[in-house]
């Protein structure tokens, strides 16, 4: 039925979908963490993680109209009758945008709250597009070449920002305001070689048969070597010195392709330990034998960290910000965020504790 199955990882890993009668059912990372989903008519309506947070979403006829986030703030849109969006309102019950459109279903302007808009025209023959800023007063000009990337873009001093391109349409060439330029060069697979700087600065880029970065070297001597392993993992860097000299950083991993150790230039290693489904460390250990613990919820955040001068735990929201963070000594300090994640009070201990004014 042509329904994305899977997807496969440079390094081996897969990311799984599952499918029932009404559509996706699940998502499985590579390291056996779940999304369910529930969908109706080809239509996704809600997802769920590992602990039971949910994401909901609304309908009305072909349109999303709701977005209900896992704290249950709503994120609300608004149609015309050719389904182009008009005004959306954000968790906080904030109609933060409205639009307007042509009869090409082109945005014509932008409401913003405070009075700010900006204003759009258009012509097509001459590929000449213009954007007005109310907030500074001024009109930007972008024009176009015939694959619509943008080639100058004008200012309303007169200068200007020119870009070319190669027959791939990948940027070759930038030409400042003020005249300085920016090169580009590109390989066969649109694979990036050669950087040039205004001041004639080069930097050079080559790349094995995997499309793996191997080497990369300037115009003043300096050069970065690497090399991979079959599952696309960075196995060592080398950087030289100078001329005959070079520091090397070598890696190593598990079967999931977590780096698992790092050995520096002098010999000292850093190494990593893992659960089976966390893609990041339970375990830190130094050169020097210092040990770090990590502990982290079902879907990855970290709630505890631990060494020789104590332990940190950390709580959160359903959106995934720090609510709370007690230290080794046993003091709290909290954080209250509104339903879009900005911060509205911070607590210290004592200011919890007595019921204090927050920052």
């Amino acid at each position: 039925q042509g329904r994305l199955r899977s997807v496969d990882c440079p390094n081996g890993q897969r990311l799984a979908f599952t499918y029932n009668e009404n559509g996706l059912e699940r998502i499985t990372t590579p390291l056996g963490n779940v999304l369910e989903v529930q969908c109706r008519g080809g239509r996704i309506l809600q997802i769920n993680d590992e602990i039971e947070r949910r994401t909901q979403y609304r309908y009305e006829g072909d349109y999303l109209v709701d977005v209900v986030h896992t704290d249950e703030g709503i994120t609300h849109y608004e149609y015309d009758e050719n389904g182009h969006i008009t005004a959306v309102t954000d968790q906080n019950g904030s109609r933060y945008l409205e639009n307007e459109y042509d009869i090409k279903g082109r945005i014509t302007k932008q409401r913003f709250p405070e009075g700010i808009c900006q204003t759009f025209t258009y012509d097509d023959a001459h590929r000449r597009n213009s954007i007005y800023y109310s907030e500074t007063g001024k009109t930007e000009v972008y024009e176009y070449n015939k694959e619509l990337l943008t080639e100058r873009t004008i200012f309303e001093d007169g200068t200007c920002t020119a870009y070319e391109y190669s027959d791939q349409n990948l940027r070759t060439k930038e030409t400042s305001r003020t005249g300085a330029e920016k090169q580009w060069e590109y390989d066969t697979y649109g694979r990036l070689i050669r950087e040039t700087s205004p001041d004639g600065f080069t930097l050079y880029h080559e790349y094995d048969e995997n499309h793996d970065l191997i080497r990369t070297w300037d115009s003043e001597g300096r050069e970065t070597q690497n090399r991979y392993d079959a599952e696309h993992n960075l196995l060592f860097t080398k950087t030289k010195i100078e001329e005959g000299r070079w520091q090397e950083t070598s890696y190593e991993y598990d079967a999931r392709g977590r780096c698992t150790a790092q050995t520096d230039a002098l010999g000292n290693t850093t190494r990593w330990e893992y659960n089976k489904t966390s893609a990041h460390p339970v375990r830190l250990i130094t050169p020097k034998g210092e040990e770090t613990g990590y502990t982290y919820d079902r879907v990855g955040r970290r709630m505890s960290i631990e060494n020789a001068y104590g332990m940190v735990e950390l709580s959160y929201n359903s959106r995934n910000f720090v609510t709370s963070r007690t230290d080794g000594e046993g003091y709290t300090s909290h954080t209250i965020y509104d339903r879009m994640g900005n911060m509205q009070a911070y607590y210290s201990p004592i200011q919890w504790e007595t019921q204090g004014k927050g920052y």
